[in-house]
């Protein structure tokens, strides 16, 4: 694997690209799909991945230690969040078109990402998946 990055610091990047690309090829594969609909097809992909598959979330692992990630690859984490926020802020304005969204739409956004990042870390720790669906679910009934 070393003959194809020069460092690990290369190597994380490279993986943080991957997982912007694959979520970039995702959206488009979905995108014929309704918004509501691909907000919970999303949660279902990242609960597979981190919970069934247990592969390790690049942004909860590296926001625990924050201050000492190197600036590179904080601004590669920072792109992914970024194309995570923008894609669900489309979805979000979409359903706004036809349902009663009660909160404002960046507050919905940040509210879903924040329950998507606790609920899938709670539901690795109990090995319980279906409790991101649930959480979400709940939390989409509340505000629509």
């Amino acid at each position: 694997l070393f003959h194809h990055v020069s460092s690990k610091k290369q190597l994380g990047i490279e993986l943080l690209k991957f997982y912007q690309d694959s979520f970039s090829i995702w959206t488009l594969k979905h995108q014929k799909t309704a918004p509501k609909k691909q907000i919970i097809a999303y949660a279902d992909e990242l609960t597979r991945w981190i919970c069934e598959k247990k592969r390790v979330c690049p942004v909860g692992a590296m926001a625990l230690d924050w201050e000492n990630v190197d600036e590179e690859i904080k601004e590669e984490l920072k792109n992914l969040h970024y194309l995570q926020r923008d894609w669900l802020t489309e979805c979000f304005k979409e359903i706004k078109k036809t349902e009663n969204l009660k909160v404002p739409v960046s507050v919905a956004v940040e509210g879903t990402m924040g329950l998507l990042q606790g609920s899938i870390q709670i539901a690795r720790m109990l090995d319980k998946p279906e409790i991101v669906r649930q959480n979400l679910n709940q939390y989409l009934k509340g505000i629509l």
